[in-house]
Formats: structure tokens, sequence, C-alpha cells
């Protein structure tokens, strides 16, 4: 617990791929107060009932090697702030193509050629002497 009006916290070791979700709450208190989320944090709950509250939640993206979650606090009080990297799933999609060319042609690559999602895969088309392509 810190006791402050602008209690935060900093995580470490964060590759910029991460959620970071924090939660943040007034201890030994009967009063409540009223909370803002800091920079690039997005609030967990409508503005609206910002005030009279003794806890809030909000997240953040990391874009880097550390991310620093903070509050401001309508009075100096105890305050408990933790927070939690969230690593995003990784999909990674893969499609196959099956491509071949009729017996007066060539197709290069030919086959079964795997295309990760999102990636491009470049074919050569040919057509044989004497003939041409009708549809490309």
């Amino acid at each position: 617990m810190v006791q402050a009006t602008l209690p935060n916290i900093t995580l470490t070791g964060t590759n910029g791929n991460e959620l970071v979700f924090d939660n943040v709450f007034q201890g030994a208190a009967s009063s409540s107060y009223t909370l803002t989320a800091g920079p690039d944090q997005t609030q967990l709950w409508n503005p609206a009932y910002v005030a009279n509250l003794r806890a809030a939640a909000s997240t953040k993206q990391a874009t880097g090697s550390s991310v620093t979650m903070s509050w401001t606090a309508s009075t100096t009080n105890y305050w408990a702030i933790a927070a939690v990297p969230i690593n995003p799933a990784t999909t990674t999609v893969q499609y196959t193509i099956t491509a071949s060319a009729g017996a007066n042609g060539s197709i290069t690559p030919s086959g079964a050629v795997s295309v990760t999602s999102g990636s491009n895969q470049p074919f050569t088309i040919a057509a044989n002497s004497c003939y041409q392509i009708a549809l490309y």
C-alpha cells in the first residue's frame, strides 16, 4: 500500500505486445474519493460513475520494455495497486495453395504450397512453345 494522491506501479520486462490490466483500491477508509486513470489508460467503468468510489481498474497497451500504470486520487490516502501483463495468444493461420498447370504450361512453385496469413506467395506461370495463356 502507498499513501499518496498519485498511486502508480511500473512493470518491467514487457516486450511491447502485452495488454496490462491494473486494479487500484482504497484501504482503511470509510469515505469514497474520485480516481482518474493515467495517460494512455482505458478506464474500465462508465466515467459518469467515477466519483464516490473506493476501487477502479484500467488497461494500457505496453509499447516497450516497461509500462507504468498511474492514477490521480482526490485525496492522500492508502491505496493498493496491482498490475498484470496479459500476453495475447499468437495465432498464425496457414493456408495451403495447390498449384498445378495443364499439359502445355508450367507454374512455379507447383504442388502444395504453404502460405502464412498476411503474407504473399508469388507464382510464375509460363506457356509452352506455340501456346499462350488464355486466362490469368
